[in-house]
């Protein structure tokens, strides 16, 4: 991707600009969505207009992701609220939980590294959604989809399966519960390690000196580990937690997907797990929490060692 020179310069002074935001936005749909749903997009919506916001309510949402068809998804964000926020570290009298005010760089960080931590998170829903389009077939075809097709068949049916539970939890939840438990529903934990890890991308490659405020592999590695805990010595993941909470609107058709989940999840690798905020061996988990972020030149080392794990 090329950029302007006025563009190179206000991200590199980090001067705020919706419209530098919106030139690299468009090149990032170019370059990403091609052959994918079409993007359309605002990024000047206020939040108290989007869909769900309560003035009383303990969380409310700066962004979001909506599928119109099957090939056009609609992102629609609040940048200007987003920068008063969450770009000069005032404080949060507007109750916005997503993304919360808990970010994990400081506020010295570009904003432009932070917009677009954002913008990518809604993005990622996008991909999210174009996959399910895709590769979604009804349950009942699952076994003999994946023996006709093998391993790679799977492996989409076990991320549909993922899919489909988060797209469940939260039609069937309100909407606080939602946001509140927001980094534990496995679409939304995916897209938050895609958003932090296409954005560090975006910048190594483009804004590499705006890196300087931003320790990259552990803003990572925190996010894949994200809602992870030991409890009696057993690993509760996110995922866990969301199945927790989900039960009392679970009916039959979801627990066939949870079983089919349960069965398969093994043929997922170790960073796909981890993006999904899934269920991984303890172990496993104790090795990559306790890495040596000083051994990895890049986030793509980390992400290729935890594959390698």
């Amino acid at each position: 991707m090329k950029f302007t020179d006025k563009t190179i310069k206000k991200v590199q002074t980090n001067e705020y600009d919706i419209n530098v935001v919106e030139e690299i936005l468009k090149k990032i749909i170019k370059r990403d969505f091609n052959h994918k749903s079409k993007i359309k997009y605002k990024l000047n919506k206020n939040y108290t207009t989007q869909p769900d916001y309560k003035e009383t309510s303990p969380n409310n949402s700066i962004a979001y992701a909506e599928p119109k068809t099957e090939n056009i998804t609609m992102i629609v964000a609040d940048i200007p609220t987003f920068m008063s926020v969450f770009g000069t570290g005032q404080e949060n009298i507007n109750n916005i939980t997503f993304p919360r005010l808990s970010l994990r760089y400081n506020y010295s960080a570009n904003n432009y590294f932070k917009i677009f931590h954002l913008l990518f998170h809604e993005l990622e829903h996008a991909n999210q959604f174009a996959k399910f389009y895709q590769w979604a077939v009804p349950i009942s075809k699952y076994n003999d989809e994946a023996k006709k097709y093998g391993n790679k068949r799977l492996k989409q049916l076990i991320e549909i399966s993922i899919n489909i539970i988060s797209y469940y939890f939260i039609g069937n939840v309100d909407d606080d519960l939602y946001l509140m438990q927001h980094e534990l529903v496995s679409d939304e934990h995916q897209a938050e390690t895609e958003g932090v890890y296409k954005t560090i991308k975006l910048f190594e490659r483009h804004f590499p000196n705006q890196l300087e405020s931003v320790d990259t592999v552990s803003l990572l590695l925190n996010t894949l580990l994200n809602e992870y805990e030991i409890n009696d010595n057993k690993l509760i993941s996110p995922y866990d937690k969301l199945l927790e909470t989900l039960k009392p609107f679970t009916n039959a058709e979801i627990i066939k997907y949870q079983k089919f989940i349960k069965k398969n999840l093994a043929i997922l690798d170790n960073y796909t797990l981890l993006s999904y905020g899934m269920p991984i061996d303890k172990d496993l988990f104790l090795e990559v929490q306790n890495s040596n972020i000083n051994a990895f030149n890049s986030v793509t080392e980390l992400k290729k060692y935890i594959k390698r794990l």
